[in-house]
């Protein structure tokens, strides 16, 4: 949804691809044009989120997160590692 507004005819996301390798999602983030964080609960306790941002930081990738109503985002900031407070 967010790719047709954009006018984007694709939109790689991870979970609906055929190859869930590693390397498959490091390609999926460098070719992206902007990486797009969705932030729950529990996102920076997840080994692959991270690593898909860090993709997006080392890539200079723009970084749009997004997050669902009622979610305390300040609170979900403060879980981030400390690596990614200087980004």
């Amino acid at each position: 949804m967010l790719a047709a507004e954009w006018g984007k005819q694709h939109c790689w996301l991870d979970r609906h691809m055929e190859d869930k390798s590693v390397a498959a999602m490091e390609e999926g983030v460098r070719w992206s044009e902007v990486f797009v964080c969705i932030l729950s609960e529990g996102y920076f306790e997840s080994e692959y989120c991270c690593k898909e941002m860090r993709w997006a930081f080392e890539n200079n990738k723009p970084i749009l997160s997004t997050y669902k109503n009622g979610v305390n985002v300040g609170a979900l900031l403060n879980t981030a590692p400390e690596d990614f407070r200087d980004q």
